[in-house]
C-alpha cells in the first residue's frame, strides 16, 4: 500500500471513527497487533513498519488492554516482539568495537536503525562488518540494513537465515568472497542506497 492509497482508503471512511484493535499484514501475515483509538493511530505505523494492509477490529475502551495482548500472544507478531526487547545502542557498540570516527549524517542513520532494528540484529551487523570488512566497515554496515530492510527482515533468526543461504559456494574463492556486497564499494567508493520499503 503506497501513502497516496494509505490516504485515499482513510478518506473513504466515513463511519465514526471507533476504538478497537488494528492489525497490520505483510501478505497474509500478522507484523503487527496495536490500539486504534483513532484512524491517526493506524497513520502513526507507516514509516516505520513495512505492511501492505490493515484491518480494525471494533472494541470498547476498556477491553483494549485486554484485546491486544490476547492477539499478540496468539500471533507473535514481529514488530510486537521487537517493541517487548531491551533497549540497544549500536552507536556505543560500533564506537567501541571499530576504530572510525562517524559524520553526521552516519549517526543520524544509526539513529534510525537503533528504532528499527531489534538490539540483537544490531549486534550481529556490527559483528558481521568486523568480520567481512573491516577496511570500510561504515559503507558494510549501511548495505546490510538497507539489504535487510528491503527483504522486510527483522528478526534475527531469519537474518541468519538470509546471510547463510546468501553465503558464497564453497569454491568461491580471494575477491569473490561477499561479492554481492562488495561490488557496490568498488563502483564509487561507498554502497549504493536502497529504497526501503515501507520505513
Amino acid at each position: 500500500m503506497t501513502e497516496q492509497e494509505f490516504y485515499n482508503d482513510l478518506l473513504a471512511k466515513r463511519e465514526p471513527v471507533k476504538t478497537g484493535i488494528f492489525l497490520l499484514f505483510k501478505g497474509e501475515m500478522i507484523v503487527y497487533v496495536g490500539q486504534a483509538k483513532s484512524l491517526i493511530d493506524v497513520h502513526q505505523t507507516r514509516g516505520k513498519m513495512d505492511y501492505d494492509t490493515y484491518t480494525i477490529y471494533e472494541a470498547p475502551m476498556d477491553k483494549l488492554d485486554h484485546y491486544e495482548q490476547r492477539f499478540i500472544n496468539q500471533y507473535q507478531p514481529k514488530y510486537n516482539v521487537i517493541l517487548q526487547q531491551e533497549p540497544f545502542n549500536v552507536f556505543d557498540y560500533y564506537q567501541k568495537h571499530v576504530e572510525q570516527r562517524l559524520s553526521g549524517v552516519q549517526r543520524k542513520s544509526m539513529s534510525e536503525w537503533n528504532q528499527r532494528f531489534p538490539g540483537d540484529v544490531l549486534k550481529y551487523a556490527v559483528d558481521l562488518i568486523i568480520e567481512r570488512c573491516p577496511d570500510k566497515p561504515f559503507s558494510y554496515l549501511k548495505k546490510l540494513m538497507d539489504t535487510w530492510t528491503e527483504k522486510g527482515l527483522v528478526l534475527l533468526k531469519e537474518i541468519q537465515e538470509f546471510e547463510e543461504q546468501s553465503k558464497p559456494t564453497a569454491n568461491t574463492k580471494g575477491a569473490n568472497k561477499h561479492a554481492g556486497y562488495e561490488r557496490d564499494i568498488e563502483k564509487s567508493g561507498h554502497y549504493k542506497g536502497i529504497a526501503p520499503m515501507g520505513f
